[in-house]
């Protein structure tokens, strides 16, 4: 077993003796949005998706190729107080299409916001700090910070700078919104090129019980022209459904992700384990 399964195996006994603790804690949209000093909040997924491009030129019918691919997600987080918080992820592309499929994004769930991961079986890792400015009777706000260093030289490498607030809703819902500025450098045989981009995170979420909740995603993604690429841009949508079990949350996230004017679209199912301590 290597590292990453053996980490996920770790998480998944912390949660089941965790969830023994109490039939349901608060509820899902309860949460906020940084988690309190010492408290700390691990996460493990796995996602499969299959992957069509559109091959054919205008007009054309059949020339669709497909691709399968997984990957495995495993990250974490901790309050160090004064309304901060710092986490940080690694993944694994299980499946030899999943480099290209990006396996390890699906596994994320509800986190739409992966930059700079590269092509490899082990994608490059996030490092992050996300800080509450601000919080009222119904809502917080704030910024967050994200480091995707390269595992490796040549690699590609991004720094994501956004903000982000959250809306609790009469106790029952929840509303998720970010805004994230992007910059990815990209390493060519002809130098260094700086991909400049963002993305909107919105996520509505609903507790139909104490602990079943659901949710709906979106997040469109544009990225800037390089000397090397075009502009583009990514809509990706999903819906997601979870249930609380004490301290921990099991969930399942269904995601369609179009790109390049609907040539490639990704369709993921993801499944995991979020547990609070």
């Amino acid at each position: 077993m290597n590292l990453r399964g053996g980490a996920c195996l770790v998480l998944f006994e912390v949660c089941v003796f965790h969830a023994g603790s109490a039939l349901s804690a608060e509820r899902w949209v309860d949460d906020e949005g940084v988690l309190s000093a010492r408290h700390v909040r691990l996460r493990a997924g796995l996602g499969m998706g299959l992957l069509s491009a559109d091959l054919g030129e205008e007009g054309d019918v059949g020339r669709v190729h497909y691709s399968g691919g997984g990957g495995l997600n495993v990250e974490g987080a901790v309050g160090v107080g004064a309304g901060i918080e710092v986490g940080a992820r690694v993944g694994h592309r299980v499946v030899a299409a999943g480099s290209g499929l990006r396996g390890d994004e699906i596994a994320r769930l509800d986190d739409t916001e992966t930059y700079g991961t590269g092509l490899d079986d082990f994608p490059n890792p996030e490092l992050r700090v996300r800080w509450r400015a601000y919080r009222w009777a119904w809502g917080e706000a704030g910024l967050e910070d994200r480091l995707v260093p390269p595992i490796e030289a040549e690699r590609e490498v991004a720094e994501v700078m956004g903000a982000w607030t959250s809306l609790h809703i009469w106790r029952r819902a929840r509303l998720d919104v970010g805004f994230n500025g992007v910059f990815t450098w990209h390493w060519f045989a002809g130098g260094t090129v700086l991909e400049p981009g963002f993305g909107v995170p919105v996520r509505l979420w609903a507790n139909l019980t104490e602990a079943l909740y659901v949710g709906v995603i979106t997040a469109p993604h544009h990225f800037g022209s390089t000397s090397y690429t075009s502009a583009h841009t990514q809509l990706l949508m999903g819906l997601a459904a979870g249930y609380r079990i004490g301290r921990c949350d099991v969930m399942e996230v269904t995601s369609s992700r179009n790109a390049l004017e609907g040539l490639l679209t990704r369709v993921g199912v993801g499944i995991g384990v979020v547990c609070r301590i």
